[in-house]
């Protein structure tokens, strides 16, 4: 029962888009680990329909997990591709038995876009069986377009007339979810290529009519939002607002609900929180960098040697208070002063024309 919950919720943070980074490296690594099939190939829950939902280029960075957190090397933890694209629907039909006597098994991979305005699908025959894998040669290919198939040509053996064998190991089986790793062979001398990581399943939340729509729906709804962060090359809109700052108006920008963490990293044995001690401009797109030597800071007065030993001798609470401190002192000092100089204008007489 708790297996099936931790494929449940694998499936869950795929479609609640929560899946980039350690995420679901995380969840892979661990729900790898208690694969409940033993011999993968010789159960019947590998045959039937599957849906691609999750891509990772490199397998090292789920399989080999802990090396990389101990390594703190983040870019191979977050190469993760979410394959939700509401417009293409990647299948894989497994056929290992119920075959007539004059079949072999096969495995046929469908890609689909634009709901089977353009499709094309792989049909591999398998060659070779082991406990946990499968080994794969591509026997035919076809293309279809508005609905009408035309078959491709057939895969040519390289130069030293070898032809390419894929090897796909079955690293988690159950009955709604396969996870498998994927080596490709293009010689006896040639090495062998960076294993990718596939994830499909049968669940219905991932593969029902509804879910469909909700992925599109979610796919146009940040359309708006993308294009607002579209930046040319020129930085053209920059320049026009530096030019001409009267003819946009800035939006205004709450100081109180302005974020005073930048950056935070955790692993096993640390963590990493980067906070802001200055304030940045009003307009964000004019002033490209914070400004970390302002009036906030609240060790503007001290040299650069005196504010690394004061800033290790505390701690984030410490300095993220003693930031707050400042701001409201400063604060309290405008406001005075404002007052004060109002209070003098309603004091001196006016000065007499001579």
């Amino acid at each position: 029962m708790n297996k099936r919950r931790t494929s449940m919720s694998l499936s869950g943070n795929l479609i609640s888009f929560q899946s980039l980074g350690e995420l679901i490296n995380a969840k892979l690594y661990s729900i790898i680990s208690v694969n409940p099939v033993l011999s993968t190939t010789d159960s019947n829950l590998l045959d039937g329909k599957w849906e691609l939902a999750h891509h990772a280029s490199d397998a090292g960075c789920v399989l080999r997990r802990n090396e990389y957190m101990d390594s703190g090397d983040t870019l191979l933890l977050e190469n993760d591709i979410n394959t939700s694209n509401p417009f293409r629907t990647i299948t894989r039909s497994v056929h290992l038995e119920e075959l007539s006597d004059e079949e072999d098994a096969f495995v046929v991979d469908t890609t689909r876009i634009l709901n089977r305005f353009i499709a094309c699908e792989n049909k591999f025959s398998v060659i070779g069986l082991t406990r946990n894998s499968l080994i794969l040669q591509l026997s035919n290919r076809r293309f279809s377009f508005f609905g009408t198939w035309w078959s491709g040509r057939k895969q040519k053996a390289n130069k030293k007339g070898f032809q390419d064998i894929v090897i796909v190991e079955i690293l988690y089986l159950d009955s709604d979810l396969c996870i498998c790793e994927r080596k490709i062979e293009r010689g006896p001398e040639s090495p062998v290529e960076t294993s990718q990581l596939f994830v499909y399943t049968k669940n219905p939340k991932w593969t029902d009519s509804k879910e469909r729509r909700r992925r599109k729906v979610r796919f146009f709804n940040s359309i708006p939002s993308w294009i607002m962060k579209l930046e040319s090359p020129f930085q053209i809109r920059k320049r026009l607002l530096r030019s001409f700052p009267g003819l946009v108006s800035a939006p205004p920008v709450k100081v109180k609900q302005r974020q005073s963490v930048l950056y935070q990293k955790r692993s096993p044995t640390s963590q990493i929180s980067v906070l802001t001690l200055g304030e940045s401009g009003m307009n964000q797109e004019i002033d490209d960098e914070a400004v970390w030597d302002g009036i906030d800071d609240p060790f503007l007065h001290l040299d650069a040697d005196e504010r690394q030993k004061k800033l290790k001798s505390m701690s984030i609470k410490e300095i993220d208070a003693a930031r707050l401190s400042q701001k409201q002192l400063n604060e309290k000092l405008k406001k005075d002063s404002i007052t004060t100089l109002k209070k003098r204008k309603l004091v001196e007489p006016p000065t007499k024309k001579t």
